[in-house]
């Protein structure tokens, strides 16, 4: 008889999710993800590398929303993102 939240059975369960490929594949993009930030960060003013990076996650969520959540899309999304858009024109120039 097993005994439930024995330390032999959630040290094995935190094995098992450390080794994870998930887990490992989501460690990879985010570890990327960061040195391509460090990169950009070091080629590019601050103020304007932030917000550009803060309008193209709210971009890519939104799209990713669409494609894999098959959320609607809104007019007051569209709007919301359009208005991103002009703010990326305007801080980029």
């Amino acid at each position: 008889m097993e005994i439930v939240g024995s330390s032999a059975t959630v040290v094995q369960k935190i094995f098992r999710l450390i080794t994870s490929p998930y887990l490992i594949s989501i460690a990879v993009v985010m570890l990327g993800g960061v040195m391509l930030w460090f990169k950009v960060v070091a080629r590019v003013d601050l103020s304007r590398a932030y917000p550009l990076n803060i309008a193209l996650t709210a971009i890519f969520t939104t799209v990713a929303a669409l494609w894999l959540f098959r959320e609607n899309l809104t007019v007051v999304n569209v709007s919301g993102i359009a208005l991103i858009v002009l703010g990326m024109f305007f801080v980029l120039k």
